[in-house]
């Protein structure tokens, strides 16, 4: 293993960041409902009642944020509530309305501090379409809310949901989020398993700071 890297000064460098990265909730929220809008409706949307669906919910978040910030802390937990409220004929929906309806039900409970509410919304996202481009960025912060809420076993689940997709941007950071969770957990050898699989999958050159992390444990546990 150690002939892939000629140095361990990499992974010693790195050894603090697992403190500082560990969990961290992918806040690309906001473009990302933009993008979803607007890949939807030009790109894959061509039935009237998902475009009609679609501008509803994005009339739900411009209320919602129209001069929001001048609201009193009181006015900003009623207006939030109003939204959930209304995002609700939604949230059931399948196929890009109900991804988009719960993503935005998901950022609405963050602002509200509401972990546990967020990682459900974020994993009926996740869950209403596995081939959408949104699946393991849903997956991935469902299971950091679900960690957030102390719900360890559903944090495990969405984060192997994320590490499995093949097209998603977080599959090593997520990978190697498992692993962590295991660790957290004293399953070593599971942690050991996960750390494995990441440092095995990927291309023998490849400088991915969660590779990195993933040796760096590896070593840590003497594997």
């Amino acid at each position: 293993m150690n002939s892939r890297f000629n140095s361990n000064k990499a992974v010693d460098k790195i050894s603090g960041f697992i403190s500082r990265k560990a969990k961290i909730l992918i806040a690309v929220l906001a473009v990302a409902i933009i993008g979803v809008t607007a890949f939807a409706i030009y790109t894959h949307v061509k039935n009237a009642n998902k475009v009609a669906g679609l501008e509803s919910v994005a009339k739900i978040q411009n209320d919602l944020y129209e001069g929001y910030s001048t609201l009193s802390k009181e006015d900003q937990a009623a207006r939030r509530e109003q939204a959930i409220s209304k995002l609700g004929e939604y949230t059931s929906k399948s196929a890009v309305v109900g991804v988009r309806a719960n993503m935005l039900a998901a950022e609405i409970s963050l602002m509200g501090e509401d972990q546990a509410a967020a990682a459900s919304y974020y994993a009926q996202a996740c869950d209403k379409d596995s081939s959408s481009y949104t699946y393991g960025l849903c997956a991935f912060n469902a299971a950091v809310c679900y960690e957030n809420a102390g719900e360890s076993e559903k944090a495990l689940e969405y984060y192997s949901k994320s590490a499995n997709d093949s097209n998603s941007i977080l599959k090593s950071h997520a990978k190697f989020s498992v692993g962590r969770l295991y660790e957290s957990q004293n399953k070593i050898e599971d942690a050991v398993n996960a750390y494995s699989s990441l440092y095995n999958d990927m291309d023998e050159n490849v400088t991915d700071e969660w590779v990195l992390l993933a040796k760096s444990r590896l070593l840590a546990l003497g594997k």
